[in-house]
């Protein structure tokens, strides 16, 4: 008997342990979405190099041709969760299964980064990236 309490008591504390890891990702991953929700004007007001830092946590690989940004590959957990918002946006619900475009993305294929669609991400025409 003492032996699954031993074992009870280990599992609770490998549980709290995982709670504890999952908060913080939940905390970064709601801080960063916080920070994407109006990512043009989190553009604009970034240096440089504030902005080629935020472009390679973001993306994996930006196309850029003479007319701007022709389409990105966004990086994880980007990759999932810029669709998932997009759908829940328009849905009001998660999806059963993940939105279809989670991985390479074009701006004509609505399913870039969180920006307007069909619009070249903000301030990326004219630089380039590929990690």
């Amino acid at each position: 008997m003492q032996a699954i309490r031993d074992e009870r008591d280990k599992l609770l504390t490998d549980l709290d342990r995982l709670d504890a890891g999952l908060k913080v990702a939940r905390d970064i991953i709601s801080a960063a979405l916080t920070l994407l929700a109006k990512p043009q004007r989190l553009y604009r007001a970034m240096t440089d190099s504030q902005r080629k830092l935020l472009n390679a946590l973001l993306f994996t690989k930006i196309t850029v041709d003479a007319h701007g940004v022709t389409g990105e590959q966004l990086a994880e957990p980007f990759d999932a969760l810029i669709p998932l918002g997009r759908y829940y946006t328009q849905h009001g619900t998660l999806p059963a299964s993940p939105p279809a475009g989670t991985a390479e993305t074009g701006t004509d294929g609505h399913d870039g980064p969180a920006h307007d669609c069909g619009q070249p991400s903000p301030g990326l025409a004219g630089h380039s990236s590929n990690k």
